[in-house]
């Protein structure tokens, strides 16, 4: 099973998808849209999920226990978490819940190639300073050695000038 199909197979197993998907058989069954549609749709549920979670998901979540154990199998990462205390964090309200045994799974950001060392457990934002700071060296770096030919070449015009004087 390809990465992406790991990825979607956990959003497919979310009471959202489910509901997805009862409603579209529902549909069906009643002959009010085609089998096809329905396949579509779900085909599509997938990617906009994902983009949904990845823009718009920014609540703040922590999580006190005691580890079981955890896993990391192909960049993908499995925690067990035992008699944990969840603080959630949606805007203002603050909500507390007392948890006997927690699984957390945790994927990659898509955009990172599967199997990347350390990948996936930054946040996006880190990636993305990482790499302004580059570019960002890169382009001082490229700036200063143009500085330094201009320089040079002003210097030896002014040689070659004055000697010909």
């Amino acid at each position: 099973m390809a990465s992406s199909d790991v990825e979607s197979s956990a959003y497919f197993h979310t009471s959202i998808c489910k509901t997805l998907c009862d409603t579209i058989d529902d549909l069906i069954c009643a002959g009010r849209i085609e089998p096809q549609l329905g396949a579509k749709i779900l085909k599509n549920f997938m990617p906009n999920v994902k983009k949904a979670f990845a823009e718009h998901v920014r609540e703040v979540v922590n999580v006190k226990g005691r580890l079981q154990y955890y896993r990391n199998f192909e960049n993908k990462w499995w925690w067990v978490v035992r008699d944990c205390s969840v603080k959630l964090r949606t805007g203002v309200d603050v909500e507390m819940l007392y948890v006997d045994k927690l699984r957390i799974v945790g994927y990659p950001p898509s955009d990172e190639p599967n199997g990347k060392k350390g990948g996936g457990l930054e946040p996006v934002g880190g990636k993305v300073k990482q790499k302004i700071n580059r570019k960002i060296k890169q382009e001082t770096k490229l700036e200063t050695k143009q500085e330094v030919k201009k320089e040079v070449k002003q210097e030896v015009k002014q040689e070659v000038k004055q000697e010909t004087e």
